[in-house]
Formats: structure tokens, C-alpha cells, sequence
């Protein structure tokens, strides 16, 4: 069971006292997305998580479903469990004819836990992108060195292109060419130049990632 004292704050709860609507509802009518908590103690809560739900169980759902006239319905897994989904299929498995699921799931789920979870009533799987409790901490990978090059073309004077490239580990070791031999590389290829870069838009072109441009 989670710590109380540490639960991140409680969100608004559903109207419980629903009235049936002026509209009557056709046959088979199903609500597509809904959220419903189970027991605490009996389903735990991820610890990441961005809200606290108030009381809101699975009979309150199905009463709400009885007073508007929907004859089915389908639950959503919410970020408060992950990709925990023991909660969402029990309560299909409570009422088979009346409720279908949707799960939260992770990059590692493997196909016998994918079969449980079709036996059970799931009929397919969302991707959280806001609470990000069904995936695991990822360590930043190491930003690897880049440079900017200024290349113009000679028929095009007045056209600066800054690009943002990654330095390959030669060339980071690799000392400066000097002077000479740059007009020297520079003479054999007329048709591309690179410069020191002079441009105003230096500063812009050393926050593009790697491979991106800025003319």
C-alpha cells in the first residue's frame, strides 16, 4: 500500500448522483472511455503517478451506466496503476457481457502476458505520454561532440548555410590544418568553400542537433 502522507494532490470526482438524460439512449449503447479505481489495499497505486483519485469504485460506474441507459461499457487503464491492469480485468471478468478494457503496457511485456490479458477482455492498449508510469527511468545517453561549418556555393555569394554536424572522433583528435594548406583545399574544389564561421547566426546553428541546418 502506498504512503498516504506523500500522494500527490486529489483530483475532482465525478458527479455521483446521476439523473437519466431527456435523450433515451439506443440499444447497445456503449460508453467508450471511462476511469475506475479499485480498493487501495487490494490495488496498489504507482508511485509516480500525477493525481490522487477521490472514492470512485466500480459500482458507482455501473450505476452511473444503469441511470443513463448504456448497456456497456469500456475502461480505460489510467496512469494511476501503470501498466498494472489486475484491477481493469478483474471487474470484466465481474460482469464479461457489460465490460471491455483497455491496457497500459510497457515496452516489455511479453507475448504470454499480452494472451492473459486478451483472455481476459482487453481489447487493446493505450500508450500514456503525459504520466509516463508505464515505462521505466531512461539514462539520458551521452551527447556526443558536434561542430558547425559554414559552406557557400559559388554561384550562390550572397547564400550562408550553417550546418550543425556530429565531430567524428578523428577529427576531434586531428590538430588544425594551417593556413596554407586550407587555400591549398580550397583551390583544388572552387565549387564549395568552408570558412570561418563569421555569421550572425552562429550562435543560432551551435543549439541545432546534429544533421539540422539554417540558412
Amino acid at each position: 500500500m502506498n504512503n498516504a502522507k506523500n500522494d500527490p494532490v486529489i483530483c475532482a470526482g465525478p458527479h455521483l448522483d446521476v439523473r437519466p438524460p431527456k435523450l433515451k439512449l439506443p440499444p447497445k449503447s456503449a460508453d467508450c472511455h471511462c476511469h475506475v479505481f479499485g480498493p487501495r489495499d487490494r490495488y496498489p497505486w504507482a508511485a509516480n503517478r500525477l493525481y490522487t483519485p477521490p472514492a470512485v469504485l466500480l459500482d458507482d460506474y455501473l450505476a452511473m451506466l444503469r441511470a443513463t441507459g448504456f448497456e456497456r461499457g469500456v475502461m480505460v487503464q489510467t496512469g494511476l496503476y501503470g501498466p498494472d491492469n489486475r484491477f481493469i480485468v478483474d471487474a470484466v471478468k465481474a460482469h464479461p457481457k457489460q465490460l471491455r478494457a483497455i491496457a497500459l503496457i510497457g515496452e516489455d511485456i511479453s507475448d504470454r502476458a499480452l494472451q492473459d490479458l486478451t483472455d481476459g477482455g482487453v481489447r487493446g492498449f493505450r500508450v500514456n505520454r503525459t504520466a509516463k508510469t508505464d515505462r521505466a527511468p531512461v539514462l539520458a545517453e551521452p551527447v556526443p561532440p558536434t561542430q558547425t561549418i559554414d559552406i557557400h556555393v559559388e554561384r550562390l555569394p550572397s547564400t550562408s548555410v550553417l550546418v550543425r554536424v556530429p565531430r567524428t572522433r578523428e577529427a576531434h583528435s586531428r590538430r588544425t590544418p594551417s593556413a596554407s594548406s586550407q587555400l591549398k583545399s580550397v583551390e583544388r574544389k572552387p565549387t564549395v568553400a568552408c570558412e570561418p564561421v563569421v555569421s550572425v547566426l552562429t550562435e543560432i546553428a551551435k543549439r541545432l542537433q546534429p544533421g539540422r541546418c539554417v540558412t
